[in-house]
């Protein structure tokens, strides 16, 4: 009883492996991680000053959930996957210009993942 091969490979012939194609999709996670730093900051900042402004700063309490969403939600994950995505396979050859960008990816999802987690933390400091 044989077994069926795939068509086009050979009992005993190993995969050929080419030069790996150029991957952007890691660097634009850090471009996007960078955005939702920024609006994570920029929107309950805003809201907390139209409360204040309106006279009822009681309003702006449940900014706290908004803030809990986009860093559990959708930053950490972003820039998870961002620098796992980012980081090269031992297998494949990868060019110089893939090692670049492969640095600057890792260091954009790194980079806007500190900043917020040193910013929380001044916050803390700062509010207690």
């Amino acid at each position: 009883m044989s077994m069926p091969q795939p068509a086009g490979q050979k009992l005993g012939t190993p995969f050929g492996q080419g030069e790996a194609k150029l991957k952007r999709f890691p660097l634009f996670l850090g471009v996007i991680g960078w955005i939702l730093v920024i609006c994570s900051f920029l929107f309950p900042y805003m809201i907390i000053q139209d409360a204040i402004k309106s006279g009822h700063p009681e309003g702006a309490g449940w900014v706290w959930i908004l803030i809990v969403i986009m860093w559990v939600g959708l930053i950490g994950p972003i820039n998870i996957l961002g620098v796992v995505l980012s980081i090269p396979s031992r297998a494949v050859q990868i060019s110089a210009q893939q090692r670049t960008l492969n640095v600057w990816a890792i260091v954009l999802n790194v980079s806007s993942l500190a900043l917020g987690i040193l910013g929380f933390v001044g916050l803390f400091f700062i509010a207690g």
